[in-house]
Formats: C-alpha cells, sequence, structure tokens
C-alpha cells in the first residue's frame, strides 16, 4: 500500500511526463541505493528511479543516460529513458533527481542453468562491442578500480582496526597477505596497456531480466565507467563463476570459482569478443586484486574478536592463494577461449545482439517485407514546444494536453474502434477548455495541419520500394490509409493495418499476424520497426525481426546490416 506523502510524490513527478495518471505503485525487489518505485499510470507500468544525492550529479547523469541511447542505438536491451514534457531525460524538482524508464518485463537469472551462464557472458560481450566506440567525458576521468595500493590501504586499516599484529597466528596472515600484494603489484607493473573501454559497473544477477533463456533487459548503469575491459571480465568471472551456495563464511565472497562454469562463460564471451595475449594474463591478477581489495574493504569496519580476525583473514589468504595457484591455467583458459572458434587473439568479431527468438536460427532466410509504425516514425514527431504553444493557448498548465487527449478511457475505445474520430473530439473537446463546436474543429484543424512526414524514413521507404514489400501497423484511429493517401503516400505500401479499423492494438500477436497473413510472408521474413520497444519486443516474440527506432540515421544503419546477405539497403536513386 503506498502512503499519501509517496503517492504525492509520485503524482507530482508523473505531472511532468506524457505518461497519464497514476494509478498504483510498489517497490521493486532489489535496488536499495536510489529510492525506486514501479508505478503503474494510464498509459503502462513504468520504473520511477529518485536518485541518491551521491549519484545526482546532472552531467554524470546525462553522461550516464547517454550511454544508455548508445546502447539502443545499436540494438543493446537497455531500457528505454523516457522524456519530460520539455524533451529531458533527468527531471529536476527542488534538487532531487528523478527519471522514469520503459518497465520491462522479465524472469531472475538462475544460478543452475547453463544457458542462463552463457547468456550473460554473450550478453556481456555484446555490451563491450556495442560501447567499444563509446567516449563520454564524465564517464572517462575515472582512476582504476583495483589496484595493489588500494589493497595495501586497506590491509593497513584492517591491522589498525582489528589490532591484528598483536595476535602472532594473525600476524603471520597479514604477513603472507602482505608478501602476495607486493608480487601482484609486480604483476600490474608488466600489463602495459589493455583495452579499456566504459563498463557497466554493475554487471550480475539481479540487473539482468530474462524471457525463457534470452536476455530481454540489461539495468542499472548507476556505476558505468572507464576501465580496462578486462576488470569487468574479471568481476563477471567471480560472481557467475562461484557457486552457491558456498564455502567461505567471512566474506562477501561465498566460495571458489568452479571451472565447470569458469569454462562455459569464457567460451561464450570470447566467442565474439577475443582477449589478446596480454588481456588473457592479466585477467587472473585482477580476479587476485578484486578478492584481495574488496574483502579488506568489506572487513575493515567490522569489529571483530580475535578468532573470527583469524578466520577472516584465513579466507581472505585463500582465495589470493587460489588465484595465485590458478594463474597459470585461468591464463591458458582466456587464451585457450579466444583460439576455440578459429578467430585467432585480437581479431575484432561483431557480437551477437541478444533478441528472444532469432530468426536466423531457425535456419535460412530471406527478409522478403518491412512492416512501419506510423507516430513518430513515419509522421515526425511534433516537438515540444509545440505542445507548449497549445497548451498555452489553451490556458493548460505544462504537461496537461498530452494527459488530456492520450491518458483517456476515449483515446482506448477510438483506438480499438469502438468510437469514431468525430465522436472523440466532442468529448475530449471541453476537458481542452474548447466549450463550442466550432473551437473544437478549429483546433482539431490545426492540431492535424501540424502533422508532418518524417522525411529521412520516407526516403529509406522509398530506397526499400523496389526490393520489398511494405506495411504499416498502427494504433490509431480509423482511417488511416486516407491519411496516407492525403499525403500522396499511400501506393507505397502493400498493407495498412490500422488499430482503429481492425478492432486490435499492438503489441495484441493478432495485429502483427494480420499484417504477415496481408502481405504473405512468414514472420522470419519480415522486419518491424516501431518506437516503442514493447511494440518491437512483442513482434520479435512472433518470430519477427525488431527493429527500436531511435533515429533515421540508426534505422538506416540497422537496416543495413539486417540486410547485408541480401546486398544491404537499396542505395537512393
Amino acid at each position: 500500500m503506498i502512503d499519501a506523502q509517496s503517492q504525492d510524490e509520485l503524482e507530482r513527478v508523473l505531472s511532468h511526463y506524457p505518461l497519464g495518471g497514476l494509478r498504483g505503485a510498489q517497490r521493486p525487489q532489489h535496488g536499495f541505493v536510489n529510492d525506486n518505485w514501479i508505478v503503474d499510470t494510464t498509459a503502462g507500468r513504468f520504473f520511477l528511479k529518485h536518485r541518491h544525492p551521491t549519484l545526482s550529479e546532472p552531467a554524470f547523469v546525462h553522461a550516464q543516460h547517454a550511454l544508455t541511447m548508445w546502447l539502443r542505438s545499436g540494438g543493446f536491451p537497455a531500457p528505454e529513458l523516457k522524456r519530460t514534457m520539455d524533451g529531458n531525460t533527468l527531471c529536476i524538482l527542488d534538487s532531487e533527481c528523478y527519471e522514469i524508464q520503459q518497465y520491462i518485463v522479465g524472469t531472475n537469472y538462475d544460478h543452475h542453468h547453463t544457458a542462463h551462464l552463457e547468456e550473460a557472458a554473450r550478453t556481456l560481450a555484446c555490451y563491450h562491442s556495442v560501447v567499444s566506440s563509446f567516449a563520454e567525458h564524465e564517464l572517462c576521468r575515472h582512476e582504476c578500480l583495483y589496484t595493489p595500493r588500494q589493497i595495501r590501504e586497506n590491509l593497513s586499516h584492517l591491522v589498525r582496526t582489528w589490532q591484528a599484529t598483536n595476535d602472532a597466528e594473525s600476524a603471520d596472515l597479514v604477513a603472507c597477505i602482505g608478501a602476495q600484494v607486493e608480487e601482484l603489484a609486480a604483476r600490474f607493473a608488466e600489463h602495459g596497456r589493455l583495452r579499456a573501454l566504459v563498463i557497466h559497473g554493475d554487471y550480475y544477477a539481479d540487473n539482468l531480466l530474462f524471457s525463457g533463456d534470452r536476455i530481454v533487459g540489461v539495468v542499472d548503469y548507476d556505476k558505468s565507467r572507464w576501465q580496462a575491459r578486462v576488470v569487468e571480465l574479471a568481476e563477471a568471472l567471480i560472481y557467475f563463476g562461484s557457486p552457491r551456495p558456498g564455502d567461505l563464511k567471512h566474506l562477501v565472497y561465498r566460495g571458489y570459482p568452479k571451472w565447470e562454469l569458469l569454462t562455459p562463460f569464457l567460451l561464450a564471451y570470447c566467442h565474439n569478443t577475443p582477449l589478446v595475449d596480454a588481456e588473457a594474463e592479466a585477467v587472473p591478477d585482477y580476479m587476485q586484486c578484486i578478492w584481495l581489495q574488496m574483502s579488506l574493504w568489506r572487513l575493515r569496519d567490522r569489529a571483530k574478536r580475535q578468532a573470527e580476525a583469524r578466520g577472516a583473514l584465513c579466507e581472505v589468504l585463500a582465495l589470493a592463494c587460489w588465484a595465485r595457484d590458478h594463474r597459470e591455467a585461468m591464463t591458458e583458459a582466456c587464451r585457450s577461449s579466444s583460439r576455440h572458434h578459429g578467430s585467432g587473439a585480437g581479431k575484432r568479431h561483431r557480437a551477437r545482439v541478444p533478441q528472444k527468438t532469432p530468426a536466423s536460427e531457425r535456419g535460412v532466410y530471406m527478409i522478403k517485407a518491412i512492416i512501419f509504425d506510423f507516430g513518430r516514425v513515419i509522421s515526425a514527431p511534433k516537438p515540444v514546444t509545440l505542445f507548449r504553444a497549445y497548451e498555452e493557448e489553451l490556458g493548460l498548465e505544462p504537461g496537461r494536453l498530452n494527459r488530456i487527449m492520450f491518458g483517456s478511457e476515449v483515446w482506448e475505445e477510438v483506438l480499438v474502434g469502438r468510437k469514431k474520430s468525430d465522436q472523440y473530439w466532442q468529448e475530449i473537446g471541453p476537458r481542452l477548455g474548447l466549450q463550442s463546436g466550432e473551437a473544437i474543429a478549429s483546433f482539431r484543424q490545426r492540431y492535424h495541419a501540424d502533422e508532418a512526414i518524417n522525411e529521412p524514413v520516407l526516403e529509406i521507404i522509398r530506397r526499400l520500394r523496389s526490393g520489398y514489400k511494405l506495411g504499416v501497423v498502427s494504433n490509431c484511429p480509423a482511417g488511416l490509409g486516407k491519411w496516407l493517401a492525403d499525403w500522396r503516400i499511400l501506393e507505397l505500401f502493400d498493407a495498412v493495418i490500422c488499430s482503429g479499423d481492425e478492432g486490435v492494438v499492438k503489441p495484441d500477436p493478432a495485429i502483427y499476424q494480420l499484417a504477415l497473413k496481408r502481405l504473405a510472408v512468414r514472420p522470419e521474413e519480415a522486419v518491424f520497426v516501431d518506437d516503442t520497444l514493447g511494440h518491437v519486443e512483442a513482434a520479435r516474440a512472433l518470430g519477427l525481426h525488431g527493429i527500436h527506432f531511435t533515429t533515421p540515421s540508426a534505422l538506416e544503419a540497422q537496416l543495413d546490416q539486417l540486410l547485408a546477405a541480401q546486398g544491404g539497403l537499396p542505395q537512393s536513386g
């Protein structure tokens, strides 16, 4: 049950977004640094994040948002960021920072399911591939996360806190750990320059969402930063390569890695993003560094009795010894995994972008049809300034227009054809403050006159016309065909599926199946393009190829890649 204060806060935040009114809210199962909510509105379900003050520096947040949008443009399953009425992805109210994301439906990672382990590795490789050419200053100014120097500092602090050297056995353990740190420091000095990129920074089970054996969402980029990519690979090997439950009692790490988990993870990761020799040699060193640094850091502020201190230090030393004793085997496993597919260490490969049911895995196919959404894809998005002009003219507060027009039950009825457009405007007009039929007709005419074709997308459609069947599937009032005819582009399409004419809306599978039937193609022979990710995911679930539309240039690149086996996207002219 949501309390009154939280409800007021959520309603206040939502008033700045075109996402409808609040219907309910609940706390998510994971994520306790930020003040997070799963909110249900009249427009759907969303994830609302009230950022912790330490994670709210606007330049840093905008850099993270730029990363998320970059990933999505490359086909990676990062959540869609919702924009405020002003077109911003960050909402600042009284110095408090909020953001709203698409809510991704998915199941949790299963530590006992090998297919999930391999998919987690492939998706991490895909992330590293997509992000390899991304650089944002605010994310690139961090120091190395793990260094022998930081281990020394943590160990010294722990010795002072626990007075560990007052006990002979504990003193011996500290000396052994210190010797391991010095050996590690010597090896770190030999690493040289390692390939760096913006790592996810928090790649573990709670941030992965599955549909069956496929990852459909990777969330939480709050810890993204510039690091050597082997840092994140080492973190992942420790996390995903350790069994549950483990044998250790005092540490955040519960057990030693198992080769039956490490090997398939490495093979899946290196299939598309192989390691060079220097990286293969650095992986076990970073595993040892992470174990030592994080274990000592987590222990240093805990008051321990001597017996507990000795037990904890024994476990820290045991982990360090495991890394030392398995260093050569781990290095060779990294090299072998990189050679396994005949790639040759260091050769660049295109990472597979996770999808629910990739058509290419079901056999040979040829794409025959491209299906487009209409609103904000074929038609150009209306600028926020235009909506502000409407609202000023009508005397409405910012954001109110969209909530009235598209967050009501009347709109839902017109989308499935239960009401005609004339009825819709007659009912919605008075809610906008339009009291006469003449006023309603005037505003309606102006609103529709401001619609425009997305010319760069239209150019892509014209290029496709010579070689592919083309279709439109849109959630809109009845009569889309006439709209396209008025724009003189109806002849470009072989099928036009309008929800108001058919009585069914996306993401209902029936509307996609209707389009396939009218175009006379199988799911694997069709591509579906939409600016709403949930509609794309629904199409993918049926076996279509899905492209989440963000910009015309990104669409052009994705189509060219998808159609590469057929000569790529046809050239203009």
